[in-house]
């Protein structure tokens, strides 16, 4: 796992969004999330979970929930496959990768870090889905 320092840029923006839009709907899904998952705090931003020859593999914000559960959130533009592909890596990622995810959220806030007994959740965020992601 790597954490991506750079700002973002509208070449680099996650899920076919531009930079603006990232951040807006980034400050909208975290306060949105926080009516739903009580305790939820945003640890990490752009965090890389894999690369391979499919490309680089992240989750656009990582987050603790009260209970300590492991939060991986994803934003799309809402008609990629690959949107959707990449959030369900992530849950399959930190599944296995269980101990390594909770050693990360432990060196950044400097405590218990993840529940391992509790399993991830992973949350695709999007303005509008297409409709055949949906169904």
């Amino acid at each position: 796992m790597s954490h991506e320092e750079s700002a973002t840029t509208p070449e680099t923006a996650p899920g076919g969004l531009d930079a603006g839009r990232l951040l807006a709907l980034e400050r909208a899904c975290e306060l949105g999330l926080r009516e739903h998952l009580p305790g939820l705090e945003i640890v990490d931003r752009r965090l890389e979970l894999m690369s391979g020859d499919e490309g680089t593999r992240r989750v656009d914000l990582l987050g603790v929930d009260g209970s300590g559960r492991a939060i991986l959130i994803v934003f799309s533009d809402g008609a990629s496959d690959d949107n959707l592909l990449v959030a369900l890596e992530s849950v399959a990622f930190a599944r296995h990768h269980a101990d390594l995810l909770a050693e990360h959220v432990r060196s950044l806030r400097g405590d218990a870090g993840v529940a391992l007994h509790r399993p991830p959740l992973s949350v695709l965020v999007a303005e509008s889905f297409a409709p055949r992601l949906l169904d």
